[in-house]
């Protein structure tokens, strides 16, 4: 591509994507304006645990929940665990028995006295269930019971919910006449009656105890739902058959004040059975449910719900009872904030504290908790209110499309560039990067969001190290000059550098925003790839800087070169240690560290967090933009091969702040905070670096001199 064709080219590629960027800025920032709500989620029966426990009238509890704020209290289904503790059924248990304990209980309501593994039947006169649970075998011996009992003793009766919930297995119905003029059979299974109904199933009873039932059977939801929207928590049986779990998803619909559902355990409503998992997904669409998303859970097959569910997805952050054993209040506090400032979720699942406390009631202190939540988000700017599923929006497709060719223009110099590495010929590498840009403009129309995220990542790859690059000739030629022009020099080679990098980030995060990018249905590509090949391209583009005159040219004869020097142990230990670096700044990226963060950085974090809100990313401050910093002002002064190792180590500062902006759940505005820090606080230390390098310079010379 001649001169004067490629420098129109560039400006006009420059012109339209400036253009284009602000357009599709406008319509995430337009969108990131709506997204200024948050449901505030308590979980109820934690809560009533409490009450229970304190002796605390319920009533009085939800009232102060309703006055601070709560707007949806997470119900789970009804179990017989459920119902035994708000005093509706009595459900007893025993680990074995023989079968010389068989016995029958003649008259319903009669309780047997003695001291058998075993309790008795009762039932009060307001008809509220009674539960005998216990343990069954596999077989039983006929003890000479009728012929109605023997056809199936190994058996569980329950009540008629169960008739539709568990419908298929070992199950013996049992009518109403039945159990009304029949015995009772009591031994190796348990009897439930509700009035004169009943079924028999088998079971084990730890299993019974705890399977969903629905939320019909006791009377609170009706007077939940008057003051709070409920969030239905549904528990998952992976025998269910298919008919069985659509049954417990129309049982759901009694709750008319609807949130989002959030799935209790490890398991989404249906799995592992692909075809149940369908079924519910379906079931969600057909009713227009919404589904809660917990961050960090990692539910099994959450992601089918995910990809199928766009429009009705609530992302949700919860705190695990054992991350509250080990954290303060203000901790917890701070990351429910962090969670809907910096990662934009909607729905904020707050538990009571449960461990026991040397003093005071865990109730007072767990309701404080939850207020002091509720301030917390409104002071940073948030509604409490209901969520729903979220307004789809995202830049028109000419935009997307003009975008990403005025930003694969822009690396034409660069993409030739590389390619120059392989071959001489400059028309030759101008056509490879043609059809390398060509391609990658391709990705897109041919293979959608995937092409997409392709196309962002190789640029993601490229931008950092843009301007650097097409200006290293010149940096090579550059005469050494005194300590203050050099430090102004490399401070202006800095900020150019972050200019264009903060520049190709925004190109890059606007074609590729969307609503699914913004709630992680989908999500940008190859972080740690963008993070480290960018440095090791920059060390092979920029190793001219440490080699003589005359073994500058292609890389066949740079790879000679090196690959002709020896290796000292000084060598062999600086490059273990950059390894060892670089493997420990790849673990520690993500919001899952691999390596625990050390007790004065984690001191440092909360720092900034409460004096600067958005705290600038320690790899970009404390590490890569001094480190660039340092090693373009020794270039600068001449110095070239420890340049060489700065420039390309500090070069994780320019790729780290490109990243930041592929976190497109995170607002536009606390990436572009956050990167101003960075750089803020980057050149601080930059200056720092370069003062303390020219004081020791100093001295060193002087000390050589005496």
């Amino acid at each position: 591509m001649t001169g004067r064709i490629k420098t129109p080219l560039m400006a006009l590629a420059a012109l339209t994507a400036i253009i284009c960027m602000f357009a599709a800025l406008k319509v995430r920032l337009d969108w990131e304006k709506t997204q200024r709500t948050v449901e505030v989620c308590v979980d109820f029966k934690q809560v009533q645990t409490l009450a229970i426990e304190e002796n605390r009238g319920l009533d009085e509890v939800l009232d102060e929940l309703k006055q601070m704020g709560v707007t949806t209290l997470a119900l789970e289904e009804d179990s017989f665990q459920s119902l035994e503790a708000q005093g509706l059924i009595d459900f007893y248990g025993a680990a074995t028995l023989r079968s010389s304990d068989v016995k029958l209980v003649k008259k319903k309501g009669k309780k047997v006295e003695d001291e058998s593994p075993y309790h008795g039947i009762s039932q009060s006169e307001s008809g509220q269930w009674n539960l005998i649970s216990i343990l069954s075998r596999n077989s039983i011996p006929s003890v000479g019971l009728n012929e109605e009992w023997t056809k199936d003793p190994n058996v569980f009766a329950v009540d008629e919910v169960l008739r539709r919930r568990y419908s298929t297995g070992a199950v013996e119905w049992v009518e109403g006449e039945d159990l009304s003029s029949g015995d009772f059979f009591v031994g190796h299974f348990g009897v439930i009656t509700q009035m004169e109904s009943g079924v028999i199933v088998t079971g084990n009873p730890d299993e019974i105890y705890t399977m969903g039932l629905g939320f019909g059977l006791s009377n609170l939801y009706d007077k939940l739902q008057k003051d709070f929207r409920i969030a239905p928590r549904l528990i998952n049986k992976r025998d269910y058959t298919k008919e069985e779990l659509l049954s417990a998803l129309v049982d759901s619909l009694v709750i008319e004040n609807r949130s989002a559902y959030i799935f209790s355990g490890e398991d989404t409503f249906g799995y592992p059975d692909v075809n149940n998992l369908n079924a519910a997904v379906n079931f969600f669409k057909e009713n227009d449910l919404d589904f809660g998303w917990v961050e960090f859970a990692k539910q099994n097959y959450e992601w089918n719900y995910r990809a199928a569910l766009k429009d009705q997805l609530v992302r949700v952050h919860s705190i695990s009872d054992e991350e509250m054993e080990k954290y303060p209040t203000q901790k917890c506090i701070e990351r429910y904030v962090r969670a809907a400032r910096e990662r934009g979720l909607k729905m904020m699942y707050l538990k009571p504290y449960l461990e026991p406390m040397a003093s005071g009631s865990r109730l007072d202190f767990s309701l404080k908790y939850f207020d002091d939540t509720i301030k917390a988000l409104k002071d940073a700017g948030f509604e409490i209110g209901p969520v729903g599923g979220i307004e789809r929006t995202a830049p028109s497709s000419v935009i997307v499309t003009l975008l990403t060719l005025a930003g694969l223009i822009l690396c034409f110099p660069l993409t030739q560039t590389l390619w120059g590495l392989l071959f001489n010929n400059p028309t030759h590498t101008a056509v490879l990067a043609l059809l390398t840009l060509a391609g990658f403009f391709a990705l897109p129309l041919i293979g959608g969001v995937t092409g997409l995220k392709l196309t962002a990542l190789f640029m993601a790859l490229l931008w950092p190290l843009l301007l650097l690059t097409s200006g290293m000739t010149r940096l090579l030629s550059v005469e050494p000059s005194s300590g203050v022009n050099s430090a102004a020099r490399a401070i202006g080679a800095w900020a150019g550098m972050s200019v264009v990098t903060l520049f190709g980030a925004l190109v890059t995060c606007s074609f590729l925003f969307s609503t699914d990018f913004a709630l992680r249905i989908e999500e940008f590509s190859g972080v740690k790839i963008g993070l480290l090949l960018p440095v090791m391209l920059a060390a092979v583009l920029w190793v001219d800087l440490v080699l003589p005159d005359d073994w500058r040219g292609p890389l066949k004869k740079k790879i000679l070169y090196l690959f002709q020097q020896p290796v000292l142990l000084g060598h062999a230990i600086l490059a273990g240690a950059f390894l060892l670096a670089v493997l420990i700044l790849l673990m520690r990226s993500g919001n899952e560290s691999w390596v625990p963060v050390a007790k004065a950085e984690a001191g440092l974090r909360v720092w900034l967090e409460q004096e600067l809100v958005v705290r600038p990313r320690t790899k970009e401050f404390l590490i890569g933009h001094p480190m660039m910093l340092l090693g373009l002002f020794m270039l600068f002064k001449g110095m070239r091969r420890p340049a060489w190792f700065l420039i390309v180590a500090g070069l994780i500062g320019q790729t780290s702040m490109f990243n930041t902006f592929m976190h497109l759940h995170t607002p536009l505005y606390i990436s572009v905070v956050r990167s101003l820090w960075g750089l803020l606080f980057g050149l601080a230390g930059g200056l720092g670096l370069m003062a303390a390098f020219s004081v020791g310079r100093w001295l060193w010379e002087r000390w050589r001199v005496d």
